[in-house]
């Protein structure tokens, strides 16, 4: 049970790590003043990698705490389009997390029509916040069915 909680845990950092950069970024280098304090990382490719891997680990912890009465079996067919949607959920995953406002503009007909300078800082924020959320599940997901497959019979 501990190893899930860890698991949990750290899972959650990362995710806290993907969505509010700055804010760790202020907490690790309180000591420094604000003025000398590098900007954080635009493209968040450490906790993206972390979310995946930490996904698959708690899966198979769980997976170990509660054993399911039957196990996944994947045929030709099935085996190769759970590889397909793995990839297409950390695709999309990535996306969205590396370019949160590109992501938005798929999915919203509004911010089609608006150009960067007419979306206010704090409009920009909660885009960029709702879209990396999106991403982090979709990694999380992506994690679920590498798991699947891993673990197929």
């Amino acid at each position: 049970m501990v190893p899930v909680f860890v698991f949990v845990v750290l899972l959650i950092l990362m995710v806290c790590v993907l969505l509010f950069p700055s804010s760790v970024n202020d907490i690790m280098r309180a000591s420094i003043p604000v003025d000398a304090r590098p900007k954080p990382p635009e493209y968040p490719f450490f906790p993206i990698i972390l979310i995946f891997l930490l996904g698959i680990g708690l899966f198979y912890e769980i997976e170990h705490y509660w054993p399911s009465r039957r196990g996944v079996h994947l045929d030709s067919l099935q085996f190769v389009l759970s590889r397909l949607s793995a990839v297409l959920l950390a695709a999309t995953g990535i996306f969205a997390c590396i370019w949160p406002i590109r992501f938005t503009r798929m999915f919203v007909k509004e911010l089609r029509r608006m150009t960067d300078s007419k979306i206010d800082a704090v409009g920009r924020g909660k885009i960029v916040l709702v879209a990396k959320g999106f991403g982090a599940m979709f990694i999380f997901a992506s994690s679920y069915v590498v798991h699947l497959i891993l673990t197929a019979k």
